[in-house]
């Protein structure tokens, strides 16, 4: 149930249930084997667990390979969890993941990190599959209303510019636009969905946001960055402030 607008959701196309498809693709050191067993006893101390030793290879050997072709046969998506050691020993097994079923295996390395260019990481002001702060409420929305896309940038930079203008207008109980304006560039913040209240700077206008760091089908981290302080609002940290900036709107 939609809260806000007290309507039913759905599923596209009439579905009664979605089925999300996830893949623990994993491994373990040399010689190791975790603290449980597929077997129903507990092995003697000293005994070597052959069976497993046997477990832990054969995922990357015979089973992830028998599950891509599941999947792609069937035409089903699928997201793989893989430690970095499957993808050391079964880099074949990796590849063919991405090429077959998966939409991609971003960062999944000993040392995650974001490299720009290594699989489309760009800024972006709005993606489709940020998941925190209300944002899946209003992307299903969104989708439900325009026949199944994905809310971009300028879908949401139209959609906050509205509730902007709404918002000022049931604050200042008045139409008149010099009231509004003054309610919206006197500091006042929105809800963007983004965590961080959004707001507009007075001296060139521009609209205070975070910033998402994306792939195409996921989004990696989100900016302002932890740590790095501002001493009246840390969204202006992101480009230039109002001391270094020629822009002067405010004039």
């Amino acid at each position: 149930m939609d809260m806000e607008n007290q309507t039913a959701l759905a599923w596209p196309n009439g579905k009664r249930v979605a089925v999300a498809v996830t893949v623990m693709y994993e491994t373990w050191a040399e010689g190791k084997a975790p603290n449980y067993s597929v077997q129903t006893t507990h092995l003697k101390p000293g005994t070597v667990d052959l069976a497993g030793r046997a477990w832990s290879t054969y995922g990357g050997r015979v089973g992830v390979w028998r599950i891509i072709r599941l999947l792609d046969r069937l035409q089903i998506p699928a997201t793989f969890f893989v430690n970095a050691r499957c993808a050391e020993l079964y880099p074949d097994s990796v590849k063919q993941i991405v090429k077959s079923v998966a939409r991609q295996v971003p960062y999944h390395v000993v040392r995650a990190r974001p490299v720009v260019g290594s699989i489309d990481l760009e800024p972006a002001a709005w993606h489709w599959t940020w998941e925190r702060h209300g944002a899946p409420q209003i992307n299903s929305r969104f989708q439900k209303l325009t026949g199944g896309r994905h809310m971009e940038a300028a879908d949401w930079a139209a959609w906050v510019a509205v509730k902007m203008v709404v918002q000022a207008t049931l604050r200042t109980r008045s139409a008149d636009f010099k009231q509004q304006r003054e309610f919206i560039f006197g500091g006042a913040g929105f809800d963007g969905y983004k965590g961080l209240a959004v707001s507009v700077r007075p001296w060139d206008q521009q609209l205070r946001q975070a910033v998402f760091l994306a792939t195409p089908y996921a989004v990696a981290a989100s900016a302002p960055v932890e740590g790095f302080l501002h001493r009246s609002n840390v969204l202006d940290t992101l480009g230039d402030d109002e001391p270094e900036t020629p822009c002067r709107l405010n004039r």
